[in-house]
C-alpha cells in the first residue's frame, strides 16, 4: 500500500490498525479513497472487504510524499547504493525522484550528509596495541579520511586492543543484533499487539528450555560450548618450554612465534585469554600435560562460562499475556 501511495503521489492515514481489522483513508478529508480489510479465520491473513480505488483529490506538494520515510527509502535504494558507493546525496535525491516521483528535500536539507547501510564493518583482528597501530598506519596510507574519522571515536569503543578485559567479550560487530533479528524473523512483520504477544511467548519458552537444559548439566563445570572450543584446540602442535614456576613459553612449530603464558595470573602474551575469559591455544598446550586427566577446564576459565552462570542467566521466568478478551476496558 505504501508503494502504491508513493507511485500515485498521494498519502493516506490509518483509521484502524489492530489484530482484527485495517482501515485506511486518503488524507484529503474530501476524497473518497478507502481501504478496509478484516482478518480471516487463520488469524494471520487479511481479506480485502472494501476498496474505493479512485481518488477525487489532486496530489500536491504537501501530501504526495509523506509515505516516503527513511525505512522505505533504505529498502528501495540499498542495492543501488551498494553498486554506486560514490553516490552523492544530491544524486540520490534525483534517483528517488526519477524512479518514484518522491522528493527527498528533507533528507538533503535537514539531515546530516550520511547514508548508512547496516552490516558495514571495519574488521581488524588486533588484540595487541602494536598490531592495532600497524593496522591504523596501513589504513592511513590507504585512506587518510577514514583513519581521521575513526580517530574521532574513543579507541576503547572500537578497537579490540583497547577493550576493558573485565567484560570478557571481544566482539566488535553487531552480530548480537543480527542473531536477535533472525530469532524474531517470523514474527517481526506482525501487527504490534501480535508481535508483543508472540515475542513474550518466545521468550517464555526460551527461558524454560534453557532452565531445563541447565538442570542436566553437572555443577561447577563448563557449559558445553566452552568445552567444545577448548577441545578443538587441545591437539594443536606447539613446543613448550618452562620460564619460571608459573610461566611458560609456547612456541609455534611452523611460524616459530613465541607466546609467554602465566598460569598464576591466567594471562597470555597474545591477550586472548584475558580478553575472552577462555584459554587460547597457548595456555591450553601448556596446561594439557600438567593437568590431571579428569580435571575440569573450569578453573582456567572465567565464571561467565560456568554452568552456575548459565543457570543464573535463565533462572527468571515470565508469564504470557492475557487473552485479548480478558484485557478489560
Amino acid at each position: 500500500m505504501k508503494n502504491l501511495a508513493i507511485y500515485q503521489k498521494f498519502s493516506y492515514e490509518q483509521v484502524r490498525n489492530n489484530k482484527s481489522r485495517i482501515q485506511l483513508k486518503c488524507k484529503d478529508k474530501e476524497c473518497g479513497w478507502r481501504v478496509y480489510c478484516t482478518v480471516m479465520s487463520d488469524k494471520h491473513t487479511f481479506k480485502l472487504r472494501n476498496f474505493v480505488e479512485t481518488h477525487t483529490c489532486e496530489a500536491d506538494e504537501k501530501n504526495r510524499n509523506a509515505q516516503a520515510k527513511a525505512p522505505w527509502v533504505a529498502d528501495k535504494l540499498e542495492g543501488f547504493l551498494r553498486s554506486h558507493p560514490q553516490m552523492r546525496p544530491k544524486d540520490l535525491m534525483l534517483e528517488v525522484l526519477n524512479q518514484f516521483g518522491a522528493s527527498l528535500d528533507g533528507f538533503v536539507q535537514g539531515c546530516r550528509p550520511v547514508v548508512g547501510l547496516d552490516g558495514c564493518f571495519l574488521k581488524a583482528k588486533a588484540y595487541k596495541v602494536p598490531e592495532h597501530d600497524l593496522f591504523m598506519d596501513q589504513l592511513e596510507e590507504d585512506d587518510l579520511k577514514v583513519k581521521e574519522w575513526l580517530d574521532r571515536e574513543p579507541k576503547s569503543c572500537r578497537a579490540r586492543a583497547h577493550f576493558d578485559v573485565t567484560s570478557k567479550c571481544d566482539a566488535i560487530t553487531n552480530n548480537f543484533s543480527e542473531s536477535f533479528n533472525n530469532w524474531i524473523l517470523k514474527i517481526r512483520d506482525k501487527l504490534l499487539i501480535q508481535f508483543v504477544d508472540k515475542y513474550s511467548l518466545a521468550v517464555m519458552s526460551l527461558l524454560h528450555q534453557r532452565r531445563e537444559i541447565s538442570c542436566e548439566m553437572p555443577d561447577n563445570e563448563l557449559i558445553p560450548t566452552a568445552d567444545d572450543v577448548i577441545a578443538r584446540l587441545e591437539h594443536t602442535r606447539y613446543k613448550v618450554s618452562g620460564v619460571s614456576l608459573t610461566a611458560y613459553c609456547a612456541i609455534n612449530i611452523k611460524s616459530e612465534k613465541k607466546f609467554v603464558v602465566d598460569l598464576s595470573k591466567q594471562e597470555c602474551q597474545c591477550i586472548v585469554w584475558q580478553m575472552t575469559g577462555l584459554p587460547c591455544v597457548h595456555p591450553i598446550v601448556v596446561i594439557r600435560p600438567l593437568r590431571p586427566r579428569k580435571e575440569s577446564w573450569a578453573r582456567y576459565c572465567s565464571p561467565y562460562y560456568h554452568v552456575n552462570a548459565f543457570r543464573a542467566t535463565y533462572a527468571g521466568f515470565i508469564f504470557p499475556f492475557d487473552n485479548e478478551e480478558d484485557w478489560g476496558k
